[in-house]
């Protein structure tokens, strides 16, 4: 799970990028709210990683692909809910996709002992 756990702070990072005032380290447009958003589920994100259930990984990011459609259906009829733009929805769709791909697979299943290479 600490992929899924670098997920969550990816998306803490992009939302400290908003207070930044060179351009250059901009790389998603956010607003106040969608860094409220960004903050939140990448503090979920982490806390369900550290308790090591997949199945609530996976929940998170379907919310993060909420996210994405809520801010893709604000794009597309010009309304001002949350104030992204198209780099907050790709952002959002990465990690969303991520982590529920995350949550899905769980991880390895660890090899018993018979399976052990180098024990016979």
């Amino acid at each position: 799970m600490k992929a899924a756990m670098v997920l969550g702070i990816v998306s803490l990072v992009s939302a400290v990028l908003v207070l930044v005032s060179n351009a250059r380290w901009q790389f998603v447009s956010m607003t106040w709210r969608t860094a409220i958003v960004a903050v939140v589920l990448g503090v979920l994100a982490i806390v369900v990683s550290r308790l090591g259930r997949a199945r609530l990984v996976a929940v998170v990011g379907l919310i993060y692909l909420l996210a994405a459609l809520v801010q893709l259906v604000e794009l597309g009829v010009g309304a001002h809910w949350l104030g992204g733009t198209g780099s907050t929805v790709s952002l959002w769709l990465g990690l969303g996709a991520g982590l529920l791909a995350l949550g899905l697979y769980g991880g390895p299943e660890p090899l018993s002992a018979a399976a052990r290479p180098g024990r016979g």
